[in-house]
């Protein structure tokens, strides 16, 4: 497969493109690029004032190529894209960011201490830099700045100007960073959004370039924040907030709440005070997507429950006209904190057995309109309890009125990974009794034009129909989950080993770590037991060796206790990525103590030994197995230690045919291919941690569902 992709003919531009190519071929090996270098409006024209340029000023020309299929796509500085694009174009933006602020740059010559003894001449190029050298240098003398970098320094150092401001990103990426000056911080001058970001445009509804772009974003989690009562936000939404990126909130959110987001992470109130919306309705569906494009996680908070007067159907229908994943979390509804919690109960025994809710607004203008007989015979019905009585039901509801071909949904295990969903027509109703009485679970009948086949969102994410078996316990398992989550994939937590601190190794700990210049951690785990064992132990953690970690994610375990590792391996953070950082940094003299469980492999222990390196290891815990007598399907299994695999195994013996898994590293594979005999394929990432792994799974599966697009014609 072939994609043209265009890029401005600017050197600054063809690196960028470079790049991207390159990171590209990392993620896509299926997937041949060619290029096409075009100019642009801005680049032809050297003379407007660019306080004074049209939003597309650089990137009408790509955009026009797109639109006539000159090429499939173009790759931009995320700031030069308009704050509304063509109709016609849609985009994402890309990871790979580089620092977003913007530089002060002098004239050969020329100290920062001596800038205000006298009048500069300063080059600028946008409003917000004109705003910021009126602030900070008010006697300048401030003129237009055309030109592309290389130009701009140029005219800097044959004296047109004393000082320009340029975005640190642009000289970075051009090797130019030895000409900066002085970093702006970005409480002087905040910087337009995307600026140091890549981003790709692309024909609207291209299906290849939506699947891609499920790569590369997260999807948009719309979650319930319960009637106003802090308490009564779920604890599955109150998780979202603190990953969330952007949180979209309506008016009754408690503010509470909103103080466990993140350092940095963005609140914007999208909610209706005093009969004045802060965004309407079309305002706030742009803003979700948005954001989502942006790479960014979006939380969508809604007072209530999302589902009930919440216009979930209005934003969940705009991301899908963009084919943006979501997820939605159900809240609980001030309808339920009104009734339940104060007695008037909507269901009493003897008394009621059934509720209707509505609201007399109409959908168009919101006016108030009476409720007429026929809308109330045709309101929605949720009936509980009747799958033993299908046929008597069925025949009730018709002699009531509802009509012949009424839309019918029977949900079973709602709300769990086991959910069931049968639809049919309420003539059909009762000739479903004998089928459904092979189903051991609660159901819930539902009828009405609301539950039609058609309004089920969507699952159309990387990973979406798959099921993967998460075999690693603790934050391994919350790092893989959250990647497949993210892919859309359902997940079976199902450790499958637990650990057992050994007595004397925590008895001698203290001791013997005081005889190691270096602390070898190579997992989660281990920085967990040692930490807790040394807390334990009452040791002084200023008196600790320097210590090396395998990879970021047994770093940030390390860091959870106030601790940072001294090295930690560049690349790879299995066997080969420690050795390789050890061999560089260390010489063989500086004695290692290496924190292991019993069943760890000692391949690198051996590896540093055979290259005369001091090394000990100390088992600091047990790994036992855990015991199942049953095993849910699932189409992928993730093993991040051969202990699980053997596990796994002892379990449930050589039942993988067909299934495909996904292996954290080398050991753990070598392990999967001496255990067992039959199975789809082995995963295994570049980068040994859960998260790469269940991304490399998604780029699997990914070029599966581009072949597939190949076949339907989509693409070429």
């Amino acid at each position: 497969m072939k994609i043209n992709i265009g890029a401005r003919n600017s050197k600054l531009s063809k690196i960028q493109t470079e790049f991207t190519l390159l990171e590209f071929a990392k993620i896509f090996p299926f997937i041949e690029f060619d290029v096409q270098y075009l100019s642009s409006p801005g680049d032809r024209d050297k003379n407007l004032d660019l306080r004074e340029s049209p939003e597309d000023f650089f990137t009408k020309d790509l955009d026009e190529a797109i639109e006539n299929g000159r090429i499939d796509c173009a790759i931009h500085s995320a700031k030069d894209l308009p704050s509304k694009l063509s109709d016609k174009i849609d985009y994402f933006w890309l990871p790979w960011h580089e620092d977003p602020r913007d530089v002060i740059i002098l004239r050969r010559g020329f100290e920062l201490e001596n800038l205000h003894n006298f009048p500069l001449k300063i080059g600028i190029s946008s409003k917000r830099r004109e705003e910021y050298c009126k602030r900070y240098f008010p006697d300048s003398i401030l003129l237009p700045l055309r030109g592309n970098i290389d130009e701009r320094l140029e005219k800097l150092d044959n004296g047109q100007y004393d000082m320009i401001i340029l975005a640190a990103a642009g000289l970075k990426r051009l090797g130019l960073e030895n000409r900066i000056s002085k970093y702006i911080p970005l409480e002087e001058m905040q910087v337009p959004e995307g600026q140091g970001i890549l981003a790709i445009t692309y024909k609207k509804n291209n299906p290849l370039f939506n699947l891609i772009r499920k790569f590369f974003i997260y999807p948009v989690c719309i979650a319930g924040a319960g009637p106003g009562n802090p308490n009564l936000i779920t604890e599955e939404a109150i998780e979202k907030l603190k990953e969330c990126d952007v949180c979209i909130y309506d008016a009754l959110c408690p503010d509470s709440i909103l103080s466990k987001m993140k350092k940095g992470a963005k609140a914007v109130f999208a909610g209706k005070r005093a009969g004045t919306h802060s965004f309407n309705q079309d305002e706030i569906n742009f803003m979700i997507a948005n954001f989502a494009k942006q790479g960014k996680k979006v939380l969508r908070l809604k007072g209530g429950d999302p589902g009930i007067f919440g216009r979930l159907a209005e934003e969940t229908e705009y991301l899908n006209s963009f084919d943006i994943p979501f997820k939605v979390i159900p809240g609980i509804s001030s309808l339920q904190s009104a009734t339940t919690s104060t007695g008037m109960l909507l269901t009493r025994r003897g008394l009621s057995r059934g509720f209707m809710v509505f609201t007399p607004r109409t959908a168009i203008s919101g006016n108030i309109s009476h409720l007429s007989k026929s809308e109330i015979e045709n309101l929605p019905l949720v009936i509980f309890m009747s799958i033993k009585e299908l046929e008597t039901l069925a025949e009730e509801l018709l002699n009531s009125g509802r009509r012949y071909d009424e839309a019918i949904a029977i949900v079973f295990s709602a709300g769990t990974k086991d959910e069931k969903i049968i639809h049919t027509r309420l003539s059909e109703l009762k000739k479903l009794k004998d089928n459904l009485s092979q189903i051991n679970a609660p159901g819930i009948i539902l009828c009405g034009k609301n539950f039609e086949e058609k309004y089920l969102f969507p699952k159309s994410n990387i990973l979406s129909n798959k099921t993967i078996l998460i075999t690693s316990s603790s934050e391994t398992a919350k790092k893989a989950s959250n990647e497949a989550e993210r892919y859309g994939a359902d997940i079976i937590l199902m450790p499958m080993i637990k650990f057992s601190p050994i007595s004397e190794s925590k008895t001698s700990l203290n001791s013997k770590i005081e005889n190691y210049k270096w602390l070898l951690i190579t997992s989660p785990t281990s920085a967990k037991i040692l930490f807790e064992t040394l807390r334990e132990n009452k040791c002084d953690l200023r008196k600790l060796p320097r210590i090396i970690s395998s990879g970021p994610e047994t770093s940030f375990a390390i860091s959870e206790y106030g601790i940072f590792p001294d090295l930690q391996a560049d690349s790879d953070f299995g066997t080969k990525g420690v050795f390789e950082k050890i061999i560089q940094k260390l010489s063989p003299e500086e004695s290692i103590l290496r924190i292991i469980s019993d069943q760890s492999s000692r391949e690198l222990t051996e590896k540093l030994k055979s290259n005369s390196f001091k090394i000990d290891e100390l088992a600091l815990y047990k790994t036992l197995p855990v015991q199942y007598t049953e095993l849910a399907p699932f189409d992928a299994i993730f093993f991040a230690s051969p202990s699980a695999v053997k596990a796994f195994s002892m379990n449930f013996g050589n039942i993988l045919e067909g299934k495909d898994i996904i292996s954290i590293g080398e050991v753990t594979s070598d392990a999967v291919k001496k255990t067992f005999s039959n199975y789809s394929s082995i995963v295994m990432p570049y980068e040994a941690t859960a998260s790469s792994a269940i991304k490399t799974y998604a780029i699997k599966i990914l070029e599966k569902k581009i072949e597939n697009l190949k076949e339907c014609n989509y693409v070429s």
